[in-house]
């Protein structure tokens, strides 16, 4: 083998071991989701709230790169026929609240308050929530739960469900990933315990098509 040829091959397999090096470092590094099964997450008088956690998947050797901008939606649909009733963008839980207060338990709406895009952030170690639904004790309807219900205190009548079943999908995304969650949402009566919200199945698409299952907690 020349000289001219030794050269040549070995910075071929020096690029191709930085490109092989580089691509690991990026796997490992990269953020990866997990979108936790939803639950009542807190309890303010009569109004006990559902959602869901999400955080960051274990590092595998060194911590991963926070992930921006990730924005979650939900769809509810008619069980009986799957036609789409209600979808918003969903409110991340600790991000200010769309009000003014004006006087002791009075507050008026602050639209400008309302997060551009309503995109939240995830670090690892750090838990983070997203709001679903708001569920009253002693009231037979639920609500959706998204940043505009508190221009209706908490009541929002165009995310108003008065029956006792629901479909839902829960998408969280961020950059070209994509996590989907197919929900059941019980409510077969007026008090808060009796509301259910099971995940039915679950979805992780990447840029280069559909993953595996996002297993989580």
């Amino acid at each position: 083998m020349s000289s001219a040829t030794s050269l040549l091959l070995g910075a071929l397999i020096g690029a191709l071991t930085s490109i092989g090096a580089n691509a690991a470092w990026h796997y490992i590094t990269s953020p990866r989701l997990v979108v936790h099964n939803p639950d009542r997450t807190s309890i303010q008088g009569q109004a006990h709230f559902w959602g869901a956690r999400v955080t960051m998947a274990d590092p595998l050797f060194v911590s991963r790169h926070p992930a921006l901008a990730v924005q979650a939606t939900l769809q509810v649909r008619d069980p009986a026929n799957g036609r789409v009733l209600r979808s918003f963008t969903c409110r991340w839980q600790g991000t200010p609240q769309p009000v003014v207060p004006t006087a002791p338990d009075q507050y008026v709406p602050n639209i400008a308050g309302i997060p551009f895009g309503q995109r939240g952030e995830v670090y690892q170690h750090r838990s983070e929530a997203i709001d679903l639904f708001v569920k009253f004790e002693g009231e037979p309807e639920f609500y959706g739960f998204p940043n505009e219900s508190y221009f209706h205190r908490w009541h929002h009548p165009d995310f108003k469900f008065e029956g006792s079943r629901y479909l839902a999908t829960l998408a969280v995304r961020h950059d070209q990933d994509e996590h989907q969650l197919d929900l059941e949402i019980l409510n077969p009566s007026t008090q808060a315990a009796d509301f259910c919200v099971t995940i039915l199945d679950r979805r992780y698409t990447t840029a280069f098509g559909p993953s595996f299952a996002n297993a989580a907690a």
